[in-house]
């Protein structure tokens, strides 16, 4: 009797943890379906507690850290799905760009190639391919820039910095104790709002919620503005009022909405015209002169994933939205564009050659093609994602986004400048090759001219700036 009872315990106890595990896998299941990945965290950590080599719950686990970019654990469990039987190929390639992330590139080789072995005409695997080849190349000019924190950040996502006011507008997800609080069930964090801020460089005022009339309840930025400063253009959910419109795949997507200012007030709120339930319209940037508009979308017709496309105005609305085309887009993403006053277009993409994650580019139209774009280089970029790019010419001063601080788990507004650089050389006899003291030097850059005296050895040293062509003549009388 003795021995029925303790097999009995036994097969109750385990019976009693089996329909623990199933039951967190279902819930977990369903919040994944639901695309409430923070949740189904949860659930799934703890079914693998109870059957550690459940595949189909670590395959979902492994994407749920990726989407609410926690890389250090994506990457962790990734290692475990892509040994397993029933592993997919874009585990492969997901394993690999987390391995790139923290800098692992030859085992994010080895995993790319394997991805490529299944699928060897992926355009996304041979780019990455490349950028595996040249990312050396992007530490080059790491030298050549200052970058560093501003004070605007809090502990949650803060990005998407944009010029306005004498200072920033941004968004941010940081909490909120003045309203009732929602939350984002994907990422579980309170959804993202405007805030605005006075200051330069990286000291700002406190940050405080900007205008309540444009913003809802949901996502809202980031945001552009017109040069004038009396326009807006801001991303936010697809919701009207109360009423939140979802996708047939029952994805709230993402959409833009303008509105003009008139006094202290924000008025005409309206959506953008190509805005549309079943895809995502987002991340809009104006060029100087506000007659092109620049945004980013996953709609019908794309390279794949999200595309940047351009409207040009067209009286008091906007043109058709043309594709930049496979120069710029890619089949992965291509995001936040920035148009600067000189038309060179910013952007992030996570499949152009890079450091990883997202990277910041370059590019502009030239003969009514887009030139190549150009990887801007660490530490502008790094290894994690880095968006949001803009620059204030006139002060030498330029803020971007990056989730490189904590491992990619989120986003803070860092501010960056170019060190100066300096010109040096020394002035010699053309015909003895020996040095000139007391030579005059003339360094010419348009109609700016400027004028100095060698030393003793022939040495002359003056500051200059990047980007700049400069004509050198150094000249003595004879006495």
């Amino acid at each position: 009797m003795k021995k029925i009872f303790i097999i009995t315990i036994i097969s109750v106890l385990f019976g009693s943890s089996l329909f623990a595990q199933r039951a967190a896998t279902r819930k977990g299941n369903y919040a994944y379906k639901m695309f409430a990945y923070a949740k189904a965290i949860n659930y799934y950590e703890k079914a693998l507690k109870k059957d550690s080599m459940r595949q189909d719950v670590i395959f979902n686990l492994a994407n749920c850290y990726r989407l609410t970019n926690n890389r250090e654990k994506a990457e962790q469990v990734y290692a475990r799905a892509v040994t397993m039987p029933k592993c997919e190929a874009n585990h492969k390639y997901y394993y690999a760009k987390m391995l790139m992330n923290h800098g692992k590139y030859a085992q994010a080789r080895k995993w790319m190639e394997n991805f490529l072995v299944e699928h060897p005409t992926d355009r996304r695997g041979k780019l990455f391919l490349r950028a595996l080849d040249t990312y050396k190349s992007f530490f080059v000019d790491s030298s050549n820039y200052e970058i560093s924190k501003t004070t605007i950040n809090s502990p949650n996502s803060d990005f998407g910095a944009a010029f306005y006011n004498d200072g920033l507008v941004f968004s941010s997800s940081r909490e909120r104790k003045d309203i009732v609080e929602h939350k984002h069930t994907w990422t579980g964090l309170p959804y993202l709002a405007l805030y605005s801020c006075k200051g330069t460089g990286n000291q700002f005022d406190e940050p405080q919620p900007f205008t309540s009339t444009i913003q809802t309840k949901y996502n809202d930025g980031p945001a552009c503005f017109s040069k004038k400063g009396d326009e807006i253009y801001v991303t936010r959910n697809n919701v009207e009022g109360n009423k939140v419109h979802k996708s047939k795949d029952k994805i709230v997507k993402l959409e833009i909405y303008s509105a003009k200012q008139q006094g202290d007030k924000w008025i005409d709120i309206k959506p953008f015209k190509y805005n549309n339930s079943e895809y995502n319209v987002a991340h809009a940037a104006l060029s100087a002169d506000g007659n092109k508009l620049y945004f980013s979308s996953d709609m019908p017709g794309g390279h794949g994933g999200m595309d940047l496309y351009v409207c040009n105005k067209d009286g008091k609305d906007w043109g058709t939205p043309m594709n930049l085309g496979d120069t710029v887009n890619t089949d992965g993403n291509e995001l936040f564009p920035t148009v600067m006053d000189d038309g060179t277009i910013y952007f992030s993409s996570d499949a152009h050659p890079g450091i990883g994650g997202l990277d910041i580019f370059y590019t502009r139209e030239m003969n009514g093609q887009f030139l190549p774009p150009v990887n801007s280089g660490y530490p502008i970029n790094s290894a994690d994602d880095d968006f949001s790019f803009i620059y204030d010419n006139k002060n030498k001063i330029g803020y971007l986004s990056s989730n490189r601080a904590n491992k990619g788990f989120d986003d803070d507004i860092y501010s960056f400048k170019r060190r100066s650089i300096h010109i040096k050389g020394i002035m010699v006899n053309r015909e003895t090759g020996e040095p000139i003291s007391d030579g005059l030097v003339e360094l010419t850059n348009g109609t700016q001219k400027k004028s100095f005296l060698t030393h003793e050895n022939g040495r002359f040293d003056f500051p200059a700036e990047f980007e700049q062509q400069y004509i050198l003549k150094g000249s003595k009388e004879e006495m």
